[in-house]
């Protein structure tokens, strides 16, 4: 079997991106909690609250 010769591009990718909705972040939080792993559930927590805080970030931006 030959492996790839070339190299495999890749771009960063943030959770947080996806999580614009209540919808969305409900989903996200749902299927960690399927797993039942304590530390997947507190990283998708704080995944959400760092979404919430960018989602607000214009908002509080207006303030000043």
């Amino acid at each position: 079997m030959k492996v790839r010769d070339t190299p495999v591009k890749t771009s960063p990718w943030d959770p947080i991106d996806r999580l614009k909705t209540d919808e969305a972040r409900a989903a996200y939080r749902e299927a960690a909690q399927e797993f039942g792993d304590e530390a997947l559930i507190a990283v998708v927590e704080a995944d959400i609250a760092r979404a919430i805080k960018k989602a607000d970030a214009p908002l509080d931006e207006n303030l000043t």
